[in-house]
């Protein structure tokens, strides 16, 4: 209070009232709530509006189309393949297995001769020239025929070419045994009856060749087919033969030289009890 004493006081004035504002300032100045931000209550939040429930998406149920009932199918019967028409151990059956009571052929084309046959002894053996008696039941044609080659080829040949053809299978149908023959004549090497295979088709130049190929004086070129047209039946070949041919409609004339040499395909098949004619040349040189 030594400096109020000092300071000259003006008169006239309030003076005790001045003092005690500018006391209550100095209070307020020392007091801790000076300098503060006043706080005011923080107002409730509202909470946040909830969205209306969505349906979930509803997936369409997969369409199922009717199938129709499946079918089974019956296996077909294995097709005997007799050695007569085969020509290289490449195509040898290997697949059915051979068991007593079939019936199969067999030949050496070094030999050039006709096939022979032979049927499966109960044992399960069968007899072949040279080597003799050979196990062969539930072994193909193709295992007979390399087993046979090896043995041949030890003794006998320098190489042998083995035909194994299963021409019978035992326990089938009689009906699928039914032999049915095309007839050979003129000139080849052997006249006679030709068995077409079951279940398999024979053309000329096939046929031929099982009656040992042509004689040294054939017409190569004007083999006749004769086929016995029947009022149920008709030879397809012959109705595109010329207008002007003077041949019955039930023959046709087929160039077996060309098939031989692969240069035509006109190698009809054969049908039961047709006809096949090799004529002579008329100039032999």
């Amino acid at each position: 209070m030594a400096i109020l004493r000092e300071i000259p006081i003006p008169a006239g004035r309030n003076w005790p009232g001045i003092i005690f504002l500018a006391l209550a300032g100095f209070v307020f100045l020392l007091s801790p709530a000076f300098g503060q931000t006043p706080s005011f209550p923080t107002p409730p939040s509202l909470p946040a509006p909830t969205p209306p429930p969505t349906a979930a998406p509803v997936t369409p149920a997969p369409e199922t189309k009717a199938t129709a009932p499946i079918e089974e199918k019956t296996p077909a019967l294995p097709i005997p393949v007799t050695a007569s028409t085969l020509n290289s151990m490449d195509v040898l059956d290997d697949k059915i297995k051979l068991d007593s009571g079939d019936r199969i052929s067999f030949r050496v084309i070094e030999d050039q001769d006709d096939a022979v046959q032979r049927i499966v002894t109960d044992s399960g053996e069968v007899d072949f020239p040279y080597v003799g008696r050979i196990n062969v039941a539930g072994k193909t044609c193709s295992q007979v025929a390399w087993e046979l080659k090896k043995l041949l080829e030890v003794d006998y040949y320098y190489k042998a070419t083995v035909i194994i053809g299963l021409d019978v299978i035992h326990g089938q149908a009689e009906a699928d045994a039914t032999h049915n023959f095309v007839w050979v004549v003129g000139q080849v090497k052997q006249v006679g009856p030709q068995e077409i295979p079951p279940r398999q088709p024979l053309t000329v130049s096939q046929a031929i060749v099982r009656a040992n190929g042509f004689a040294d004086f054939s017409d190569q070129r004007r083999v006749k087919l004769i086929h016995h047209v029947t009022s149920e039946t008709a030879n397809e070949a012959t109705r595109n033969a010329p207008a002007d041919s003077d041949l019955p409609k039930d023959v046709t004339i087929v160039d077996v030289k060309a098939v031989f040499d692969g240069k035509s395909d006109n190698d009809p098949v054969v049908q039961p009890n047709d006809m096949i004619v090799v004529p002579k040349r008329s100039i032999n040189f």
